[in-house]
Order: structure tokens, then C-alpha cells, then sequence
């Protein structure tokens, strides 16, 4: 041992009498600094070859805590090389390290993660710095500071999850002080899309907004107090109140208010329908009470455990003096004793499991302590979880008060909502309400004595007879559904309940009749029906009702010609203009082809927002007549005085009268043609020809191909760099992408093939072939050493709507030793929107089993902020078509900056696809984007040729 070193190791060893007393007391100095040291200290120094080179470092001293940071507690590391006591994973780092100070003397920091250590002491944070002669590294322990980072962050990450998933709105409101420390406001700190759309605001603008300011807040005794008293007396309150704002949409309010270190936090509900449906059926209950009450007999509800829930006072003093509280449930034990009691209970139990109305006369007690018959009416009540049992009793001892109830039951009738009328057995109108003349129009005196067909339109009343030879006395026929004739000569919907009564002794009966109004519930289905085949805005077909309607001609006589027309500039349009704006155009240009072709039965329908269908009929003749319209069909419209240029694209097919034909197939001959002419942005009408279908066959051989592509080993895979400024080498990653040669058909573009598989099982098959391969080559890239790199992989919606998914994805990582942080998943914003359980599911496992999540192609899609933070994605990725137009469209240059801002204040990668020039990267990096990948750094590379190329880029320089 030599060198430069040979005098600390000396000091070390207790070699005063070498060196003299001076050495002595700085070894004795560097051995105590050393040893009490909070981190690890080693000094190395190099070994060399028989060539000079340096093949490895020698430790020549270290500290206890240096031995324990290794994991070799106890040891004396003086001796052993850096091979044998740094982890494998580390070995080839470090030795590079030691050799670049060696080299340049420039010292390096750096903080990294040791897999093969636990986790409180996985993350190391060291300084390598040369000596004359060796190395010094110095290594700390920051474990728990990482592990504190990230449990900050996924924290952060639950709140937001949790306060935009919260239904209810929620404020995070910080106190705002005066000099004196007293607290003078609050000021908005986050506030949720619930309490924006409640507020009727951005929330991003009422952040840092005094509530002072935005709400008519009183400060002496108004909410501002309220929230101050909650904070300076650090209690939650709940309370719900009026509100009379112009700002705040609702009417009621439910606010929770909790105390938080820096303010008050509030979570409000608007519980306005919540306080209407309550005073409603508080008014309700009052209707009931005060309609029972006046009922001039015992009148109750009761359930089948002998509970009296609603009741009159007549109900009350039939069981003498006992003393009850009115409108209190109250046992019909205890009202009228045991005996009674359970008889009536009894009979409650009978009419619920019946379910009949019951009628019939009745002894029983009567308020002067004597005993009297009643006439009882029982009929069952369905509520909203239960079966009652409803009823009252007239009191019919007296005939003079039997008179009395009569006129009373008979005046209820009259006062009641639904119209009430009687047919004698001729057919003649023998009672007649205020209620039917209300709804009918015709008066008691004009109508009893009529013929019943002055009401019911012609056959009805055979029908009544029919219906009247089935009934029995008692037994109502209900929902009767018809429409009858107003006095004005007009027809109303209604309802009709009815029933058979007697007349008298002599055994005369009359068909009772409860006619109820449902005009307006009739007009409602009517049109529901008409939503589901018209589009609202402009009240054309939906293609629902053209497929209908098209169906009615195919197949037939006439020979109908389809047509499918886009009007390519209405997308434009709707931007500048508005959706409503458009949604006139579209109508406009419909009215238009519609008087032009009127003499070929022309059928306009709308298929999504910028599209039309078109049906003629008359074959040629119609195919004739709609050349010759269509160059004034494709000039501008003209509405509100402006000129508007659609730009119409059309195809169309017509009809050739075979039997096997359909409308289906009729609109995929047009669709073709359509195609055809936006392909070849054409303003001429396109006709379907049979070379069209070419495109339709190739469709199908790659679908049938497709599904033996993984058995018949014909695909493969490409890899292509994702690169980040400040990672070593450049290289962070690596996309697999899907490549397929086919036997019968060559080479398949993806573009072509992908989506395909996407609308069959094949897409399945074909991901899981790539993430079996994706993580097959990662595992031997880190074979090669240097930095460990992800790969990301697209999955399609099919594929994560397995409920297996997650468990699959874990079993692979599993096979293959990778740990889940290395595999980052690609979906599509479409995949994000779709929503389902099993994706809601499986994006949840994913993250919680560490697997990354990006959003694909991020921008050309929904690009739904609460869906990014709702599944905590990673990273977005931006389309290379905005990346094309940098420098080019100052838009485009305006996308991506928000896209980078956007990504940047979620703490979300952002990596942007197809960078091709020297000029995209610098204005990318310009506005903030740190990783890239494109054809300007490196094309997507078979395997073999990736380890060659990644080999090449980390070899230390020469």
C-alpha cells in the first residue's frame, strides 16, 4: 500500500511514532469525526491492471455507520473492493462514479434507491469526491424523508380525489388577520366542481376571493361571525338555512362547518328540493288531517300490528274517556281494550292480506255509551314500504243522519279532483259532479238524463257494456284507459275506474264512473316517443327514425336511393358560432334538399352533429334529380342576413331491388361513397361503386387474418426511446409498438389493422401478446446494466373491461421480476370517458398495485379534467398532430403550453410525441415539456437493434 493515502491510513492505524505527535492528533481528530458521524464514510482507492487501467476500487477505511448502511454491521470493510460490498444493482454506478471524479475531479451528488435493501434504508442519498490518491464517499440515509414525500403526495392526491368525488360542495376557507391579529375575512383556498356549479362559478376563480366579496355575507351577525365563532372557538356546527342570494343558486342550504388550523372548512348542500318535497308533504298530512276530521264518522289508518296511525276525533271518543294524544299513534288496545282491540285487529290483518275492499253493516259503540249500526267501508292502502288497512263508519242508527252523511259524501264528490259521473243500466247519466262539469264543461242539468254517448266516442259505450256484464257489485275495474269528448268538441285522455252499485231494493244497479285527466301525461309519452326518433334541435329524424323510416321502402317498390352528406365546415362553425347557431344551419340546409327534391318523397334525417341522411325514391330518377340539384345544393346558406359556405361532402347508393337487400346495407353502400369523396376532398355527389367494396372485403380479410396473427407467430415488436433532459443517456423509457407482416396479406399498417381488433375479441389477444413481449425485452435490456428504464404499452378499452385484468397484469410482473413501477399503461382519453365499473375497478387495483397510468394522444378527445384527477393518472401524453403545428399555428403553440401547464399543475409527466425537427424540441423545451419522443431522436427499433443502440449510447466516452 502506497501513495497518497498511505499517510491517513497511517494516522488511522495509531502510527505516531511514524509520523510524529502532529499526525497522532489529527488521525485521533478524523477517528472521532469519522465515528460520530451521522452518515457512512468510506475512502477507496484504485486498483489497477497489468495495463494501468483501473479494474475496481479498495476500501481502505470506513466508519461503523458505513458498515451498517452496507449491511455488513460488525465487518471491517478495509480490504475488500467495492465489487464485494457495494449491491449488484449499485456496483456498476458507483465504479463509474469513482472513476469520472478520478477522471475530471468534479464532484458528484447524487440520490438514488437500492432495491435489495428494506424499505427504511432503500433511498441513499451520497457524495463522491476525490483525493489525491483515492476517493471519499460520503452516503446519508434519506428513506424517511422520501417515504414522507410521497405519503405528502398521495395525501394531496386523497384529498383531491376525495373533494372532487364529494357530492356535496366543499370550501377550504383560510382566516385572514389584521394587525392586531384579529380575524377580518376568509379568503377561498380550494373549492370543489360541486361548489362552483352551486356558487354558479369557476372554481379556479373564486380561489383566493374574499367570501366578504363574492357573497352578501353580514359581518356582525351573518355567516362571516358564524364561521369566525366556529374558528376562533375551534367547533364544527350544522345547520341548515334560507338563503336569499343572487349569487348562490339555491334557495336552502345543509352546511357542515369545521375548524382547521388555518381557517374553516364547509361542506354545503343544496337541499332546496330536499325542504319543498318536506313543507309539501307537511301540507299534505295538514289536507289529510283537516279533510279526516270533517268526515262525520270514525275514520282511521291502521297497520296490521294494530297501530292506529292516523285518525279522527269521531275514532277517538268511540273509546269513552280514555285518554290519548291526538294525532299520536296510538294502540287499538289500549283505545278501546284488549277484547275490542283484537278484534279490530283482526280484521286489519284479513283486508291486508286480501287486499279487497270490504263493505258492510256493523254494531258497534257509539259516543253516548249506547250501541249502534254503522255502515263500515275497509279498503286496503298500498304505502311506500307497507300495506294498511284504511276505513270509516257512518253512523246509519238515524235515518235523518244517514240523510246528513249522504249529502256530505255527496259534496266530498263534488269537491274531488278527478271527475266522478253514474250510468243507469239504459246508459243514461244518472249523477253528474262539479268536478265532471269542470273537466267536461257540461253543466249537472244539461248533462243527467243524456245519453252516456254524449260523452264517449263511438263504440265506447258497447265497450262499457261488455265491461258492465263482467262486474260484480263492489269490484272495480281500474285503469280503464280512452279518450272522451269535451261539450267544446274536443278530446281529452283519460282513465276511467269503474264500478257496479245498487240503485235500491229492487235489485237496479248503475256503472259508477272516476274519470281521471291524464292529457298531460299522455302529451309526455307522445313526446318521448318522438325524442327517440327526432333530434330535438332541429326536429329532423335522429338515425333511428331514418332506419325506420328507410325500412319502410327496403325492401320494396321505388327503388330508394340513400344518401349520407357532412357538412365539413358546421365543427369550424361550432366553435365561432355555437352549437345552436349550427343546429339552425343544419336544419336550414335539411328544408333546402327537402324543397328541392320534394317530388322524390325526399326523407332528411340527422346522424350526429355535422351529418345528414337522405332517402329518395325512383331509383336513376332520383339519382338524376339529385346531380342535377346538388351544385345549388352545395352553395352557401343564407340566415340572419349572413352567407354561410358548409362545404357538403356526399355519397349516396341506390337500391338495385335484390331480395337479400336491407337498409343497413343500403347506408354502408353510402357510407363507402362518402368516404370516397372526403378522401378525395371532393365537392362532387359520389355514387357507390362496386370497386368501393374492395375497401369492405380487405376490411374482412384483415379481421379474419387478424385472429390467427398471435398463433402463426406473425407479429412483432418495435421499440422506440422516450427521452428526458437530465436523465442518464438521455433514454427514461421505451413504447412498444405493434408490427404485422401477414402471409396473405404483407405488411398492415396499424393504422389500419388496430382498429379493426379493437371491434373485435382480436384486440384481447394481440395486448396481451404485447405485454408479454414489452416486459420479456425490458427484463433483458436490464441485463445490458445501466439506468433501469420503463415501458409503456397502449391497452385497450376491451382489455381493461376484464375483471381478471389486474390480476393478470400482476401474475406477468410477477414472471417476469419486474417491480410494477417499470410498466406504465397508455388509454385513450375515450377509454378514461367510458366509465364502467369494471374500468373504475381495474384503474383503482392498477394504482394500487404501482403500475403507471398516461393518457394517450391527451387533446384530441374528451380532455376531461375530473376524470384525470378522479383515476390519478401519471402522465399525459400530447398528439404528435399538435406537435406538427409548433411554429406553424400559433394555436396549436397555445394548446400545448396549456396541455404542459395543465400536466405541470397536477404534478403530471408530460411527454410529447412526434418531435421531428431541431425546432420543435427547443420550443417545446421553451414552454416547460421535459421529455420527448420522435424520429428527430430515435425511430422505433426491433429488440436486437435497441440493446446495439442503447449498448453504444451508455459506454463511457473514450
Amino acid at each position: 500500500m502506497s501513495g497518497p493515502v498511505l499517510p491517513v491510513l497511517q494516522g488511522v492505524a495509531g502510527m505516531s511514532d511514524v509520523l510524529g505527535l502532529q499526525h497522532a492528533r489529527l488521525a485521533e481528530w478524523f477517528r472521532g469525526t469519522t465515528t460520530g458521524a451521522l452518515n457512512a464514510i468510506y475512502i477507496v482507492e484504485p486498483l489497477r491492471g497489468s495495463d494501468g487501467s483501473v479494474a475496481d476500487f479498495r476500501c481502505v477505511f470506513a466508519n461503523p455507520l458505513g458498515a451498517e448502511l452496507l449491511r455488513l454491521r460488525g465487518h471491517d470493510l478495509a480490504g475488500l473492493t467495492l465489487r464485494q460490498i457495494v449491491p449488484p444493482s449499485r456496483i456498476a454506478t458507483v465504479l463509474h462514479q469513482c472513476l469520472a471524479v478520478t477522471a475530471d475531479g468534479a464532484p458528484i451528488v447524487e440520490e438514488f434507491e437500492v432495491p435489495e435493501y428494506p424499505p427504511e434504508m432503500r433511498w441513499l442519498r451520497h457524495h463522491v469526491v476525490a483525493i489525491q490518491g483515492g476517493v471519499v464517499i460520503s452516503s446519508e440515509n434519506i428513506s424517511a424523508r422520501k417515504q414522507a414525500k410521497t405519503d405528502l403526495a398521495r395525501r394531496e392526491e386523497w384529498f383531491r380525489a376525495a373533494a372532487e368525488g364529494n357530492l356535496n360542495a366543499l370550501f377550504i376557507n383560510e382566516a385572514v388577520y389584521d394587525e392586531a391579529g384579529e380575524v377580518v375575512d376568509f379568503v377561498f383556498a380550494h373549492v370543489n366542481e360541486q361548489g362552483g356549479r352551486l356558487v354558479g362559478m369557476d372554481p379556479a376563480a373564486m380561489v383566493g376571493r374574499s367570501i366578504c366579496d363574492l357573497f352578501p355575507v353580514n359581518r356582525t351577525n351573518g355567516y362571516f361571525e358564524r364561521y369566525r365563532q366556529v374558528f376562533l372557538e375551534q367547533r364544527s356546527e350544522v345547520d341548515e338555512f334560507p338563503i336569499d342570494s343572487p349569487t348562490l343558486k339555491a334557495k336552502w342550504l345543509r352546511q357542515l362547518a369545521v375548524p382547521w388550523s388555518g381557517g374553516v372548512a364547509l361542506s354545503a348542500e343544496d337541499i332546496t328540493a330536499e325542504v319543498a318535497r318536506k313543507h309539501e308533504l307537511e301540507a299534505r298530512q295538514r289536507m289529510l288531517a283537516a279533510f279526516i276530521e270533517q268526515i262525520p264518522g270514525p275514520a282511521w289508518i291502521a297497520d296490521g300490528q294494530g297501530v292506529a296511525r292516523v285518525y279522527n276525533q269521531h275514532f277517538v271518543n268511540l273509546g269513552g274517556d280514555r285518554t290519548i294524544t291526538q294525532g299520536e299513534p296510538v294502540s287499538l288496545d289500549a283505545l278501546f281494550g284488549p277484547t275490542q282491540g283484537a278484534i279490530y285487529r283482526r280484521h286489519n290483518a284479513e283486508l291486508i292480506a286480501s287486499g279487497e275492499t270490504d263493505r258492510g253493516l256493523q254494531e258497534g259503540p257509539r259516543t253516548d255509551g249506547s250501541r249502534g249500526l254503522y255502515d263500515v267501508f275497509r279498503f286496503p292502502i298500498e304505502a311506500a314500504d307497507e300495506r294498511l288497512a284504511g276505513g270509516f263508519a257512518l253512523d246509519v242508527t238515524d235515518h235523518d243522519q244517514l240523510q246528513r252523511q249522504a249529502k256530505l259524501l255527496s259534496a266530498i264528490a263534488s269537491e274531488a279532483h278527478d271527475a266522478i259521473f253514474a250510468l243507469s243500466a239504459g246508459g243514461e247519466i244518472v249523477q253528474w259532479s262539479a268536478s265532471a262539469q269542470r273537466l267536461f264543461g257540461y253543466r249537472a242539468a244539461d248533462a243527467i238524463g243524456q245519453p252516456g254517448t254524449m260523452l264517449l266516442p263511438p263504440g265506447l259505450a258497447d265497450e262499457l257494456g261488455q265491461l258492465r256484464a263482467g262486474l260484480e257489485v263492489d269490484r272495480p275495474v281500474i285503469r280503464h284507459p280512452t279518450r272522451i269528448l269535451r261539450d267544446d268538441g274536443h278530446e281529452i285522455d283519460v282513465d276511467l275506474s269503474l264500478a257496479i252499485y245498487p240503485l235500491g231494493d229492487a235489485g237496479e244497479t248503475c256503472v259508477a264512473i272516476l274519470a281521471s285527466d291524464v292529457s298531460a301525461r299522455v302529451r309526455a309519452e307522445a313526446r318521448a316517443d318522438y325524442l327517440t326518433s327526432h333530434d330535438d334541435a332541429t326536429g329532423l329524424l335522429n338515425r333511428e327514425g331514418f332506419v325506420q323510416r328507410l325500412s319502410r321502402r327496403v325492401p320494396g317498390e321505388g327503388q330508394p336511393l340513400v344518401a349520407r352528406i357532412s357538412l365539413r365546415e358546421a365543427e369550424t362553425m361550432r366553435e365561432l358560432l355555437g352549437s345552436p347557431m349550427v343546429d339552425r344551419l343544419v336544419a336550414a340546409y335539411a328544408q333546402r334538399m327537402l324543397a328541392a327534391l320534394a317530388r322524390h318523397d325526399a326523407v332528411v334525417g340527422r346522424d350526429g352533429p355535422d351529418q345528414l341522411l337522405l332517402t329518395l325514391v325512383g331509383g336513376a330518377r332520383a339519382a338524376a334529380a339529385l346531380l342535377a340539384e346538388w351544385p345549388q345544393l352545395s352553395r352557401e346558406i343564407a340566415l340572419d342576413g349572413q352567407l354561410y359556405s358548409l362545404n357538403p361532402r356526399l355519397g349516396y347508393a341506390v337500391a338495385d331491388g335484390t331480395a337479400d337487400e336491407t337498409s343497413e346495407s343500403l347506408l354502408r353502400a353510402s357510407d363507402l361513397a362518402h368516404g370516397h369523396a372526403v378522401a378525395h376532398q371532393t365537392t362532387a355527389a359520389i355514387a357507390f361503386e362496386a370497386g368501393m367494396a374492395a375497401l369492405l372485403q380487405r376490411r374482412v380479410e384483415i379481421q379474419r387474418e387478424l385472429g390467427n396473427a398471435v398463433a402463426r407467430n406473425e407479429l412483432s415488436l418495435v421499440l422506440q426511446p422516450v427521452f428526458a433532459d437530465g436523465a442518464p443517456g438521455g433514454v427514461v423509457g421505451l413504447e412498444s409498438l405493434l408490427r404485422w407482416t401477414s402471409p396473405l396479406l404483407g405488411f398492415v399498417s396499424p393504422e389500419e389493422f388496430i382498429p379493426i381488433a379493437e371491434e373485435s375479441s382480436a384486440i384481447v389477444a394481440l395486448g396481451d401478446w404485447v405485454l408479454e413481449q414489452s416486459c420479456r425485452e425490458l427484463k433483458r435490456l436490464d441485463g445490458q446494466g445501466g439506468e433501469a428504464l420503463y415501458v409503456a404499452v397502449n391497452v385497450a378499452e376491451a382489455q381493461l373491461a376484464r375483471g381478471d385484468f389486474t390480476r393478470r397484469i400482476a401474475e406477468l410482473l410477477a414472471r417476469h421480476g419486474l417491480p410494477p413501477e417499470r410498466l406504465e399503461l397508455e388509454i385513450t382519453e375515450r377509454t378514461l370517458m367510458a366509465d364502467t365499473a369494471a374500468h373504475q375497478s381495474n384503474l383503482s387495483q392498477l394504482r394500487a398495485l404501482g403500475v403507471k397510468l398516461s393518457v394517450d394522444d391527451f387533446g384530441t378527445g374528451y380532455s376531461s379534467l375530473s376524470y384525470l384527477l378522479r383515476f390519478a393518472v401519471d402522465k399525459i401524453k400530447i398528439d404528435r398532430s399538435f406537435i406538427a403545428g409548433l411554429g406553424v399555428h400559433a394555436s396549436h403553440e397555445a394548446l400545448v403550453r396549456t396541455l404542459v401547464a395543465l400536466a405541470d399543475s397536477l404534478g403530471l409527466d408530460c411527454v410529447s410525441e412526434g418531435v421531428e425537427t431541431e425546432d420543435q424540441r427547443a420550443r417545446l423545451r421553451l414552454l416547460g415539456c421535459g421529455q420527448f419522443q420522435g424520429y428527430l431522436l430515435a425511430r422505433p427499433m426491433a429488440p436486437a437493434a435497441l440493446h446495439d443502440w442503447l449498448a453504444e449510447r451508455r459506454a463511457p466516452p473514450r
